[in-house]
């Protein structure tokens, strides 16, 4: 094809080679003619390349074509054939024996989510007993403190133990450690748990003992000891010797019924021996 440097009209040219012209002032298209052979010649390195290729195709053939020289064509029909079976026949085997291996594979998998399941059940149903056990064991240890505070309110002398029930359960904690252990904790007024005791050389931590024992020598709980039988200061004391007016009655039931604030002002009445409890 012939290259014109200046057309009128660019009808007729190829679209690869329009885009290298552009229009003039007057109306003409002037050719960029760096551009246009540069195509050319890649086009013309294009043919090059399929002339090559072919050639290259021409030689595998004949490649091929001498080493079929001799042979029958209908047995290598046939050998084909049985090539083409013989393949057929792997691959329905080995569909097969894939289908057998996803079955078993199902199966595996699903008695594995069964296995699983009953797992999950048991650990829950496991985990249900220890929270109870847990629970238990700790009501064994809350009662075993009970029962050794009502040792040591005999033993000091405390015959009315529900007078100061509130207050000992306040400075008494039963807790777990993080080791499992249920522990008793005294704790002091402040609600903090005592530190420990040094007592004949060693350091033990402060017991009930301790706490029964504070009670028993404190005069505020005066009301609750035998020594004080009707239930104000202790007999012979100057604030029960100016007691004006018998104190009034209350019963034991009445004051279990009481919540924390009214327990207090019935311990302040009872310090003042304004107020005594009946059994």
């Amino acid at each position: 094809m012939t290259i014109l440097g200046l057309v009128d009209s660019l009808d007729g040219l190829p679209e690869d080679v329009k885009k290298h012209y552009s229009p003039t002032e007057d109306g003409k298209f002037v050719a960029d003619v760096t551009a246009l052979t540069s195509a050319l010649e890649a086009q013309k390195n294009k043919v090059t390349q399929s002339k090559n290729s072919v050639a290259a195709m021409e030689a595998e053939f004949t490649k091929y074509k001498e080493q079929f020289t001799g042979v029958d064509i209908n047995e290598y029909q046939e050998l084909q054939k049985l090539k083409l079976e013989n393949d057929a026949n792997k691959k329905n085997a080995a569909e097969e024996l894939a289908k057998k291996t996803g079955d078993f594979t199902k199966i595996k998998e699903n008695l594995v989510l069964d296995y699983e399941a009953k797992l999950a059940e048991k650990t829950k149903e496991l985990s249900n007993y220890e929270d109870k056990f847990k629970k238990l064991d700790l009501n064994r240890a809350q009662a075993e403190v009970k029962s050794e505070l009502s040792s040591l309110y005999s033993a000091k002398g405390i015959d009315k133990p529900y007078m100061i029930e509130h207050y000992v359960n306040s400075r008494v904690k039963t807790v777990r450690d993080e080791e499992g252990t249920i522990q008793t904790v005294i704790l002091g007024t402040d609600g903090q748990p005592l530190e420990d005791k040094f007592e004949d050389g060693k350091m033990r931590k402060a017991s009930l003992s301790d706490l029964v024992s504070e009670i028993a020598s404190d005069d505020k709980w005066a009301y609750a000891r035998k020594a004080n039988p009707m239930g104000g200061p202790d007999a012979g004391s100057s604030q029960g010797a100016q007691s004006s007016s018998a104190p009034k009655v209350m019963s034991r039931d009445e004051v279990m019924k009481l919540n924390s604030e009214e327990f207090k002002e019935t311990q302040e009445l009872i310090n003042q021996g304004k107020l005594t409890i009946s059994d």
